[in-house]
C-alpha cells in the first residue's frame, strides 16, 4: 500500500514537471515571436505561522496559465495549457470566453503545435511577419 502511494506521488510530480516544461516551451516560442508573455500562477496558498494556519486564494479562479500582449497594438492573449485529452474547467472556459468577448485571443493548447497553429492562422507565420516588417521599414 505504501509503495502505491509513493508511486502515485512520484507520477504526480513527473506530470507536474512535464506540464511546467510544456509551459516553458510555449513561453519561449511566444518570446521568439516577439510576444510579451508570462506564466500566470493562481490557486491556494497555505500560510503557516507558529500558532495558526491560513489559506489564501492567489489570482482569479479560472485564469489562464499563460497571459500575454501581442504587438504592435497590444492585443491580449490567454492560453490555457492542458494535457492531451484534458478539458478546461467551467471557470477556465468562462475566463477564455470573456477574453474573446473583449477582443483578445484565447485558446486551449494541448501542445506547442496548437499555439503555433492558432497564432500562425491569426497573425501569419513568423517568416511572413518578418517579410512584412521589412517591407514596412523599406
Amino acid at each position: 500500500m505504501r509503495c502505491s502511494a509513493s508511486r502515485k506521488r512520484q507520477d504526480k510530480v513527473l506530470a507536474h514537471q512535464k506540464a511546467q516544461q510544456q509551459i516553458g516551451e510555449i513561453l519561449e516560442y511566444l518570446r521568439l515571436r516577439g510576444i510579451f508573455a508570462w506564466r500566470q500562477n493562481a490557486g491556494l496558498v497555505v500560510i503557516q505561522s507558529e500558532d495558526r494556519r491560513r489559506v489564501m486564494r492567489v489570482g482569479m479562479k479560472g485564469i489562464s496559465d499563460i497571459l500575454g500582449i501581442i504587438p504592435p497594438h497590444g492585443r491580449f492573449l490567454a492560453i490555457e495549457v492542458k494535457k492531451p485529452g484534458r478539458k478546461p474547467t467551467a471557470h477556465q472556459r468562462a475566463f477564455l470566453a470573456e477574453v474573446k468577448r473583449m477582443g483578445g485571443i484565447a485558446l486551449v493548447a494541448h501542445s506547442l503545435e496548437d499555439v503555433a497553429r492558432v497564432l500562425d492562422g491569426l497573425l501569419g507565420s513568423p517568416r511572413t511577419m518578418r517579410v512584412q516588417e521589412q517591407a514596412d521599414a523599406g
